[in-house]
Protein backbone atom coordinates (compact mmCIF):
# COMPACT_ATOMS: atom_id res chain seq x y z
CA UNK A 1 0.00 0.00 0.00
CA UNK A 2 1.08 3.47 -1.13
CA UNK A 3 2.06 5.90 1.63
CA UNK A 4 -0.61 8.45 1.05
CA UNK A 5 -3.52 5.45 1.10
CA UNK A 6 -2.60 4.67 4.92
CA UNK A 7 -2.63 8.27 5.63
CA UNK A 8 -6.20 8.44 4.41
CA UNK A 9 -7.16 5.38 5.96
CA UNK A 10 -5.34 6.17 9.78
CA UNK A 11 -7.65 9.33 9.60
CA UNK A 12 -10.60 7.80 8.87
CA UNK A 13 -10.43 5.33 11.42
CA UNK A 14 -9.77 7.97 14.28
CA UNK A 15 -12.74 10.20 12.94
CA UNK A 16 -15.20 6.78 13.37
CA UNK A 17 -13.19 6.15 16.95
CA UNK A 18 -14.16 9.50 18.04
CA UNK A 19 -17.38 9.59 16.41
CA UNK A 20 -18.14 5.86 18.56
CA UNK A 21 -16.42 7.96 21.38
CA UNK A 22 -19.38 10.84 21.17
CA UNK A 23 -22.03 8.42 20.94
CA UNK A 24 -21.79 6.08 23.39
CA UNK A 25 -21.14 9.58 25.75
CA UNK A 26 -24.52 10.39 24.52
CA UNK A 27 -26.58 7.25 25.61
CA UNK A 28 -25.16 6.69 28.99
CA UNK A 29 -26.02 10.80 29.66
CA UNK A 30 -29.91 9.99 28.50
CA UNK A 31 -29.86 6.84 30.96
CA UNK A 32 -28.45 8.70 33.91
CA UNK A 33 -31.44 11.77 33.00
CA UNK A 34 -34.03 8.86 32.86
CA UNK A 35 -33.04 7.26 36.34
CA UNK A 36 -32.76 10.65 37.85
CA UNK A 37 -36.19 11.12 36.47
CA UNK A 38 -37.85 8.18 38.12
CA UNK A 39 -35.95 9.10 41.61
CA UNK A 40 -37.24 12.70 41.64
CA UNK A 41 -41.21 10.93 40.73
CA UNK A 42 -40.75 8.38 43.61
CA UNK A 43 -39.55 11.26 45.87
CA UNK A 44 -42.57 13.48 44.84
CA UNK A 45 -45.58 10.56 44.60
CA UNK A 46 -47.21 10.15 48.30
CA UNK A 47 -45.79 7.16 50.09
CA UNK A 48 -49.07 4.65 51.66
CA UNK A 49 -49.20 2.35 54.11
CA UNK A 50 -49.66 -1.43 52.91
CA UNK A 51 -53.41 -2.18 53.51
CA UNK A 52 -54.82 0.67 52.63
CA UNK A 53 -53.95 1.48 48.49
CA UNK A 54 -56.63 3.08 47.09
CA UNK A 55 -59.44 0.34 46.19
CA UNK A 56 -58.87 -0.06 42.30
CA UNK A 57 -55.15 -0.04 43.15
CA UNK A 58 -55.91 -3.84 45.47
CA UNK A 59 -55.71 -6.78 44.02
CA UNK A 60 -58.72 -8.42 43.53
CA UNK A 61 -59.62 -11.26 46.53
CA UNK A 62 -59.40 -14.89 45.87
CA UNK A 63 -62.56 -16.29 45.33
CA UNK A 64 -63.72 -18.79 47.71
CA UNK A 65 -63.76 -22.52 45.57
CA UNK A 66 -67.47 -23.89 45.19
CA UNK A 67 -68.41 -25.97 48.48
CA UNK A 68 -68.52 -29.56 47.00
CA UNK A 69 -70.12 -32.33 48.68
CA UNK A 70 -68.18 -34.44 51.17
CA UNK A 71 -70.36 -37.21 50.75
CA UNK A 72 -68.28 -40.09 51.68
CA UNK A 73 -67.93 -43.31 49.09
CA UNK A 74 -70.78 -45.71 48.82
CA UNK A 75 -69.24 -49.06 50.49
CA UNK A 76 -70.12 -52.57 49.39
CA UNK A 77 -73.02 -54.16 51.25
CA UNK A 78 -70.83 -56.73 52.17
CA UNK A 79 -68.45 -54.43 54.26
CA UNK A 80 -70.84 -53.34 56.31
CA UNK A 81 -71.74 -54.96 59.65
CA UNK A 82 -75.17 -55.19 59.15
CA UNK A 83 -76.45 -58.34 57.35
CA UNK A 84 -77.75 -57.89 54.15
CA UNK A 85 -82.12 -59.02 53.82
CA UNK A 86 -84.12 -59.12 51.19
CA UNK A 87 -86.57 -56.35 52.81
CA UNK A 88 -87.73 -52.55 51.89
CA UNK A 89 -86.65 -50.17 54.13
CA UNK A 90 -90.23 -49.21 54.55
CA UNK A 91 -91.46 -52.42 56.22
CA UNK A 92 -88.16 -53.06 58.06
CA UNK A 93 -88.85 -49.55 59.50
CA UNK A 94 -93.00 -50.91 60.23
CA UNK A 95 -91.85 -54.05 61.68
CA UNK A 96 -89.90 -52.36 64.31
CA UNK A 97 -92.32 -49.75 65.10
CA UNK A 98 -92.29 -48.92 68.87
CA UNK A 99 -88.98 -50.06 69.63
CA UNK A 100 -86.53 -47.03 69.39
CA UNK A 101 -83.37 -48.58 70.35
CA UNK A 102 -83.74 -50.71 66.84
CA UNK A 103 -85.45 -47.99 65.01
CA UNK A 104 -82.06 -46.27 65.40
CA UNK A 105 -80.38 -49.43 64.55
CA UNK A 106 -82.24 -49.14 61.08
CA UNK A 107 -81.10 -45.63 60.43
CA UNK A 108 -77.33 -46.65 61.25
CA UNK A 109 -77.87 -48.92 58.89
CA UNK A 110 -79.21 -47.34 55.94
CA UNK A 111 -77.34 -44.26 56.44
CA UNK A 112 -74.46 -46.23 55.74
CA UNK A 113 -75.37 -48.13 52.83
CA UNK A 114 -76.39 -45.14 51.04
CA UNK A 115 -72.74 -43.47 51.95
CA UNK A 116 -74.02 -40.69 54.27
CA UNK A 117 -71.61 -41.87 56.77
CA UNK A 118 -68.51 -43.58 56.75
CA UNK A 119 -68.01 -47.35 57.01
CA UNK A 120 -65.61 -46.89 60.20
CA UNK A 121 -68.52 -45.01 61.90
CA UNK A 122 -70.99 -47.37 61.19
CA UNK A 123 -68.71 -49.99 62.32
CA UNK A 124 -67.59 -48.50 66.06
CA UNK A 125 -71.01 -47.37 66.80
CA UNK A 126 -73.04 -50.37 66.06
CA UNK A 127 -70.17 -52.00 68.39
CA UNK A 128 -70.52 -49.56 71.15
CA UNK A 129 -74.20 -50.05 71.36
CA UNK A 130 -75.26 -53.34 70.51
CA UNK A 131 -76.19 -54.62 74.14
CA UNK A 132 -79.25 -52.64 73.17
CA UNK A 133 -80.38 -55.23 70.78
CA UNK A 134 -78.36 -58.21 72.50
CA UNK A 135 -78.48 -57.31 76.55
CA UNK A 136 -77.67 -61.16 77.71
CA UNK A 137 -74.78 -61.68 75.47
CA UNK A 138 -72.79 -58.76 75.14
CA UNK A 139 -70.83 -57.94 77.19
CA UNK A 140 -70.37 -53.94 76.91
CA UNK A 141 -73.83 -51.77 78.15
CA UNK A 142 -75.22 -49.28 75.22
CA UNK A 143 -75.49 -45.74 75.20
CA UNK A 144 -77.93 -44.49 77.64
CA UNK A 145 -80.83 -42.98 76.17
CA UNK A 146 -81.38 -45.46 73.27
CA UNK A 147 -84.61 -45.78 74.60
CA UNK A 148 -86.43 -42.36 74.02
CA UNK A 149 -88.32 -41.73 71.05
CA UNK A 150 -86.58 -40.81 67.78
CA UNK A 151 -87.19 -39.79 64.64
CA UNK A 152 -88.24 -42.34 61.75
CA UNK A 153 -85.18 -43.62 59.95
CA UNK A 154 -86.19 -42.24 56.97
CA UNK A 155 -86.98 -38.98 57.87
CA UNK A 156 -83.09 -38.71 59.76
CA UNK A 157 -82.16 -39.79 56.16
CA UNK A 158 -83.72 -37.32 54.50
CA UNK A 159 -81.50 -34.76 57.13
CA UNK A 160 -78.77 -36.64 56.16
CA UNK A 161 -78.86 -36.36 52.11
CA UNK A 162 -80.21 -32.31 52.40
CA UNK A 163 -76.92 -31.93 54.40
CA UNK A 164 -74.71 -32.91 51.47
CA UNK A 165 -76.76 -31.88 48.81
CA UNK A 166 -77.11 -28.11 50.22
CA UNK A 167 -74.61 -25.56 49.33
CA UNK A 168 -75.05 -23.37 52.31
CA UNK A 169 -72.62 -23.08 55.20
CA UNK A 170 -68.71 -24.52 55.25
CA UNK A 171 -67.76 -28.30 55.22
CA UNK A 172 -66.56 -27.62 58.75
CA UNK A 173 -70.28 -26.30 60.20
CA UNK A 174 -71.85 -29.38 57.72
CA UNK A 175 -69.57 -31.68 58.88
CA UNK A 176 -70.15 -30.84 62.71
CA UNK A 177 -74.10 -30.67 62.06
CA UNK A 178 -73.78 -34.14 60.81
CA UNK A 179 -71.75 -34.86 63.78
CA UNK A 180 -74.10 -33.80 66.17
CA UNK A 181 -77.14 -35.36 64.77
CA UNK A 182 -75.50 -38.68 64.22
CA UNK A 183 -74.37 -38.44 68.36
CA UNK A 184 -77.93 -37.90 69.07
CA UNK A 185 -79.30 -40.79 67.06
CA UNK A 186 -76.24 -43.22 68.05
CA UNK A 187 -73.32 -41.97 70.35
CA UNK A 188 -70.21 -43.43 69.92
CA UNK A 189 -67.92 -45.45 72.25
CA UNK A 190 -67.49 -42.02 75.04
CA UNK A 191 -71.13 -41.71 75.42
CA UNK A 192 -72.28 -42.54 79.22
CA UNK A 193 -73.13 -46.13 79.58
CA UNK A 194 -76.37 -47.58 81.44
CA UNK A 195 -76.94 -51.58 81.97
CA UNK A 196 -79.89 -53.40 80.92
CA UNK A 197 -81.48 -55.59 83.31
CA UNK A 198 -82.67 -59.44 82.25
CA UNK A 199 -86.30 -60.07 81.63
CA UNK A 200 -88.03 -60.64 85.28
CA UNK A 201 -90.21 -63.14 83.92
CA UNK A 202 -91.71 -65.70 81.57
CA UNK A 203 -93.92 -63.00 79.63
CA UNK A 204 -90.41 -61.00 79.36
CA UNK A 205 -88.26 -63.66 78.23
CA UNK A 206 -90.54 -64.47 75.25
CA UNK A 207 -90.82 -60.91 74.07
CA UNK A 208 -87.32 -60.85 73.93
CA UNK A 209 -87.21 -63.99 71.65
CA UNK A 210 -89.84 -62.46 69.49
CA UNK A 211 -87.88 -59.39 69.43
CA UNK A 212 -84.73 -61.63 67.91
CA UNK A 213 -86.68 -62.62 65.32
CA UNK A 214 -87.99 -59.06 64.01
CA UNK A 215 -84.11 -57.71 64.45
CA UNK A 216 -83.47 -60.41 62.50
CA UNK A 217 -85.77 -60.23 59.75
CA UNK A 218 -84.93 -56.61 59.75
CA UNK A 219 -81.11 -57.22 59.18
CA UNK A 220 -80.09 -55.64 62.22
CA UNK A 221 -78.42 -58.57 63.49
CA UNK A 222 -76.79 -61.94 62.28
CA UNK A 223 -78.36 -65.34 62.22
CA UNK A 224 -75.39 -66.64 64.80
CA UNK A 225 -76.04 -63.49 66.71
CA UNK A 226 -80.19 -64.01 67.25
CA UNK A 227 -79.26 -67.44 67.85
CA UNK A 228 -76.59 -66.92 71.00
CA UNK A 229 -79.04 -64.61 72.13
CA UNK A 230 -81.92 -66.79 72.14
CA UNK A 231 -79.98 -69.49 73.54
CA UNK A 232 -79.33 -67.88 76.56
CA UNK A 233 -83.09 -66.93 76.82
CA UNK A 234 -84.27 -70.37 75.99
CA UNK A 235 -82.02 -71.77 79.01
CA UNK A 236 -83.15 -68.89 81.53
CA UNK A 237 -86.71 -70.25 80.38
CA UNK A 238 -86.10 -73.95 80.66
CA UNK A 239 -84.34 -74.13 84.12
CA UNK A 240 -87.51 -72.16 85.92
CA UNK A 241 -85.39 -69.38 87.29
CA UNK A 242 -87.99 -66.83 85.92
CA UNK A 243 -91.77 -66.68 87.68
CA UNK A 244 -94.42 -66.54 85.28
CA UNK A 245 -95.38 -63.43 85.71
CA UNK A 246 -93.53 -61.28 88.59
CA UNK A 247 -95.86 -60.01 90.83
CA UNK A 248 -95.05 -56.97 92.68
CA UNK A 249 -96.12 -56.07 96.08
CA UNK A 250 -96.77 -52.24 96.31
CA UNK A 251 -97.16 -50.74 99.26
CA UNK A 252 -100.59 -49.94 101.63
CA UNK A 253 -102.07 -46.56 100.08
CA UNK A 254 -101.85 -43.73 102.17
CA UNK A 255 -104.93 -43.00 104.42
CA UNK A 256 -107.28 -40.25 103.09
CA UNK A 257 -106.84 -36.77 103.81
CA UNK A 258 -109.33 -36.30 105.95
CA UNK A 259 -112.04 -33.85 104.34
CA UNK A 260 -112.15 -29.94 104.64
CA UNK A 261 -115.48 -28.91 106.20
CA UNK A 262 -117.03 -26.64 103.98
CA UNK A 263 -118.73 -24.17 105.83
CA UNK A 264 -121.71 -22.37 103.85
CA UNK A 265 -121.90 -18.31 103.78
CA UNK A 266 -125.35 -17.55 105.14
CA UNK A 267 -127.12 -14.51 103.72
CA UNK A 268 -126.76 -11.54 106.16
CA UNK A 269 -123.52 -10.47 108.19
CA UNK A 270 -121.79 -12.48 110.13
CA UNK A 271 -121.51 -11.18 113.99
CA UNK A 272 -118.19 -11.15 116.02
CA UNK A 273 -117.03 -13.67 118.55
CA UNK A 274 -118.77 -13.65 121.62
CA UNK A 275 -117.79 -15.10 125.14
CA UNK A 276 -118.93 -18.80 125.43
CA UNK A 277 -117.58 -19.72 122.21
CA UNK A 278 -120.93 -18.36 120.14
CA UNK A 279 -120.15 -16.78 116.97
CA UNK A 280 -120.91 -16.54 113.22
CA UNK A 281 -124.67 -16.50 112.04
CA UNK A 282 -127.03 -17.32 114.61
CA UNK A 283 -129.64 -19.88 112.87
CA UNK A 284 -131.97 -22.69 114.30
CA UNK A 285 -130.66 -26.21 113.49
CA UNK A 286 -133.79 -28.92 112.29
CA UNK A 287 -134.70 -30.35 115.67
CA UNK A 288 -137.75 -32.29 116.77
CA UNK A 289 -141.10 -30.69 117.00
CA UNK A 290 -141.04 -30.33 120.67
CA UNK A 291 -137.86 -27.78 120.29
CA UNK A 292 -139.94 -25.27 118.95
CA UNK A 293 -142.35 -22.52 119.74
CA UNK A 294 -145.87 -23.67 119.59
CA UNK A 295 -148.04 -21.59 116.94
CA UNK A 296 -150.42 -18.68 117.68
CA UNK A 297 -153.82 -20.02 117.62
CA UNK A 298 -156.10 -19.23 114.87
CA UNK A 299 -158.27 -16.38 115.88
CA UNK A 300 -156.26 -15.19 119.19
CA UNK A 301 -155.79 -11.39 120.01
CA UNK A 302 -153.10 -12.21 122.69
CA UNK A 303 -149.92 -10.54 122.81
CA UNK A 304 -147.43 -12.33 120.38
CA UNK A 305 -143.39 -13.03 120.08
CA UNK A 306 -141.72 -14.16 117.22
CA UNK A 307 -139.59 -17.57 118.40
CA UNK A 308 -136.03 -16.62 116.55
CA UNK A 309 -133.32 -18.87 118.16
CA UNK A 310 -133.18 -22.47 120.66
CA UNK A 311 -130.04 -21.94 122.45
CA UNK A 312 -128.34 -24.48 125.59
CA UNK A 313 -128.17 -21.53 127.54
CA UNK A 314 -129.13 -17.90 128.49
CA UNK A 315 -125.62 -16.48 128.70
CA UNK A 316 -125.16 -15.01 125.57
CA UNK A 317 -129.18 -13.94 124.74
CA UNK A 318 -128.96 -10.00 125.06
CA UNK A 319 -125.56 -10.21 122.71
CA UNK A 320 -127.70 -12.89 120.39
CA UNK A 321 -130.47 -10.21 120.18
CA UNK A 322 -128.67 -7.13 119.61
CA UNK A 323 -126.68 -8.92 116.82
CA UNK A 324 -129.97 -10.14 115.23
CA UNK A 325 -131.41 -6.19 115.33
CA UNK A 326 -128.87 -5.24 113.57
CA UNK A 327 -129.13 -7.75 110.99
CA UNK A 328 -133.22 -7.01 110.41
CA UNK A 329 -134.11 -3.60 111.24
CA UNK A 330 -137.39 -4.54 111.66
CA UNK A 331 -137.08 -6.23 115.43
CA UNK A 332 -135.11 -2.74 116.24
CA UNK A 333 -138.49 -1.58 117.94
CA UNK A 334 -139.28 -5.28 120.09
CA UNK A 335 -138.16 -6.37 123.19
CA UNK A 336 -136.97 -9.53 123.82
CA UNK A 337 -137.30 -12.12 126.51
CA UNK A 338 -135.94 -15.90 126.64
CA UNK A 339 -138.38 -18.71 127.84
CA UNK A 340 -136.87 -21.80 129.32
CA UNK A 341 -139.14 -25.22 128.17
CA UNK A 342 -138.03 -28.79 129.42
CA UNK A 343 -138.05 -31.42 126.47
CA UNK A 344 -137.69 -34.60 128.75
CA UNK A 345 -134.73 -36.78 127.47
CA UNK A 346 -133.87 -33.93 125.41
CA UNK A 347 -132.93 -31.68 128.11
CA UNK A 348 -133.72 -27.69 128.43
CA UNK A 349 -133.35 -25.35 125.66
CA UNK A 350 -133.77 -21.31 125.89
CA UNK A 351 -136.56 -19.62 123.20
CA UNK A 352 -134.99 -16.25 122.62
CA UNK A 353 -138.60 -14.69 121.70
CA UNK A 354 -138.70 -10.86 120.36
CA UNK A 355 -142.33 -8.86 120.98
CA UNK A 356 -144.66 -8.44 122.27
CA UNK A 357 -146.74 -7.00 119.30
CA UNK A 358 -150.16 -8.20 118.06
CA UNK A 359 -150.27 -11.44 115.93
CA UNK A 360 -151.07 -10.16 112.35
CA UNK A 361 -147.43 -8.18 112.69
CA UNK A 362 -145.59 -11.23 113.91
CA UNK A 363 -146.34 -13.34 111.58
CA UNK A 364 -145.37 -10.58 108.80
CA UNK A 365 -141.99 -10.02 110.40
CA UNK A 366 -141.59 -13.60 110.59
CA UNK A 367 -142.32 -14.25 106.96
CA UNK A 368 -139.52 -11.33 105.98
CA UNK A 369 -137.25 -12.83 108.12
CA UNK A 370 -137.31 -16.10 107.37
CA UNK A 371 -137.13 -14.87 103.59
CA UNK A 372 -133.50 -13.61 104.52
CA UNK A 373 -133.07 -17.39 105.65
CA UNK A 374 -133.31 -16.65 109.23
CA UNK A 375 -135.35 -19.13 111.27
CA UNK A 376 -138.60 -17.26 113.02
CA UNK A 377 -142.03 -18.54 114.64
CA UNK A 378 -144.80 -16.62 115.42
CA UNK A 379 -145.42 -17.88 119.14
CA UNK A 380 -147.80 -16.36 121.71
CA UNK A 381 -145.35 -13.95 123.94
CA UNK A 382 -144.65 -15.62 127.38
CA UNK A 383 -146.44 -13.74 130.73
Amino acid sequence: MRPSSRIVVVVALAALAAGCTKFKEEIETSRAEAEMQAQMESYQKPKTRPGLEPLLNRPAPAMPDPIAPERPEQPDPSALPFPWVDIPWSEAEAMLAGDPAALRFLALKQLGQDGLIGLEDVTQRRAANLGALLPITVPVPPAAGLDRPTAPPSSLVKRFNHLYDTAKGTPETRRAERNFLLDAMMPGAKAPRTTLAAPIDMAQARAGLARLDRLKQSGLITPSEQEGEAQALQKMIADGALPETLIVELPPPPPPAPKKVVKKAGSGRPVGRMEGGVSGRFEVIPSPPQVSAPKIPAGSNAPAGLHLLSMGTAIHAEKAYEALKKEFPDLAPLSFTVSKAELGDLGATYRLIAGPTDPANAEKICADIRAKGQSCQATPFPK
